[in-house]
């Protein structure tokens, strides 16, 4: 069975009963700070497919705690090397993916304005920030943890696309829509990061594509079919 370990911290519990009610006998759910307080309460079995859908700061305990016991934790290995979102949007850059410009604050002009604020954590703060006076601001208020991202005007397409296995989907509204560009995108991100799973956000400017974010923990909120290859592709 798969097993989905939620937070209290960012419950998204709502995704989960949408794959819950398209296959009420292959998935089930927990939160992690259950499992971390009481185990010895929890059953899990060897037959058991975890897949983490949060983003607490209890995950690496889970995993160690939880790896001999079941029979895979889905994106393991990218959780093994602690990458934040800043780390994944440079380490994908060096390997010719084109993201935004990270900027940095001493080399500022007017001409950077709009950009984005963002929290190197996932699933945190994201701003959208048009003058340096609003930007003092936010820096007096935050202080760390945060970097500029150059923000993308007058794009022509904007894409979510879900990863699951070498197979790609997009919104249930985009019905037999496929791009072989976009695929081959996010079969990179997954050999550079090593993630078996995960969203990203793509946009299109100028012809070229551009990753603006990558969610390890995607909910398959918008696609019935990457809902299904989740439990197709997983369970035991």
């Amino acid at each position: 069975m798969i097993k989905i370990a939620l937070s209290y911290k960012d419950n998204y519990i709502d995704r989960v009963k949408k794959i819950m009610d398209d296959f009420p006998n292959c998935v089930d759910y927990f939160y992690v700070e259950d499992y971390i307080n009481n185990a010895k309460s929890f059953l899990f079995t060897s037959n058991d497919i975890i897949y983490i859908l949060n983003n607490s700061s209890y995950n690496l305990l889970l995993i160690k705690k939880m790896k001999n016991k079941v029979h895979n934790i889905i994106n393991e290995k990218f959780y093994s090397h602690k990458y934040n979102k800043l780390d994944m949007q440079e380490r994908i850059k060096k390997n010719n993916i084109l993201v935004p410009n990270i900027l940095k604050y001493n080399n500022l002009t007017k001409y950077n304005f709009p950009l984005f604020f963002k929290s190197v954590n996932h699933a945190d703060i994201v701003l959208k920030v048009y003058n340096r006076n609003s930007l003092d601001i936010l820096l007096t208020k935050f202080k760390n943890n945060f970097y500029l991202e150059e923000s993308l005007e007058n794009y022509s397409k904007e894409y979510k696309v879900y990863f699951i296995k070498n197979a790609i989907y997009f919104d249930d509204n985009y019905k037999k829509f496929m791009d072989e560009k976009i695929k081959q995108i996010c079969l990179k991100i997954s050999e550079v990061l090593q993630l078996e799973l995960f969203s990203v956000d793509i946009i299109m400017q100028d012809g070229y594509y551009y990753v603006i974010d990558i969610n390890p923990s995607a909910g398959l909120y918008k696609s019935s079919k990457s809902r299904k290859k989740l439990v197709e592709e997983f369970k035991i």
